[in-house]
């Protein structure tokens, strides 16, 4: 059984709840969706503590609201659903094509293969110009696209592993704007 519902409580230091918001979770053919305000978006939600078919999730300031909003936006990149902010790289080798630079996460096991060490590179990349889409004067790609074209490429060491495409998702800023930035004005206002 899956979690129906994540919900984000703003509550005070001595853990009353003052205010919440409650976001649907559906299970589709092949992953979890979030049901934000603004789209449906595909989340990995391993590692979150259920209750009873709910994952809550709680704070107090700021610094904890970023710190669940950060970890939130890390789980749906995770996914390959989403578009990824990428840098523009120059003019492909035909009119059809773009190059771009994208970081990518790599989980490496070097020498002893105990303790997993996640490596970060930098790859430039020919992609074909249809594939981008420029939302708010920034360069996005599908993060499933990506994830294929580097995994073709078979750019590094054979015991590196490929986790996920880094970059900003087209919905981050989206998602502070509807779901956390009102709790921190509701919390503002009741102090």
């Amino acid at each position: 059984m899956h979690p129906t519902t994540m919900i984000y409580s703003l509550v005070t230091k001595t853990r009353t709840r003052i205010h919440s918001i409650e976001l649907p979770i559906r299970a589709t053919a092949r992953s979890l969706q979030l049901e934000l305000p603004f789209a449906n978006v595909d989340v990995w939600l391993g590692g979150y503590g259920e209750i009873n078919g709910r994952i809550l999730q709680s704070f107090s300031c700021e610094e904890t609201a970023r710190s669940s909003y950060n970890r939130l936006c890390d789980r749906i990149k995770v996914c390959t659903s989403s578009l990824a902010k990428v840098q523009p790289a120059g003019k492909g080798p035909t009119e059809r094509s773009r190059k771009v630079r994208v970081l990518a996460v790599y989980v490496g096991y070097p020498e002893d293969y105990r303790v997993p060490v996640e490596l970060v590179h930098e790859h430039t990349i020919t992609i074909p110009a249809s594939m981008v889409k420029e939302i708010s004067g920034s360069l996005y790609v599908p993060r499933w696209f990506l994830r294929k074209a580097l995994i073709d490429r078979q750019v590094r060491q054979p015991y590196e592993h490929l986790v996920r495409v880094e970059g900003e998702w087209d919905g981050e800023e989206k998602l502070w704007a509807a779901v956390f930035e009102p709790m921190l004005k509701y919390l503002n206002e009741s102090v």
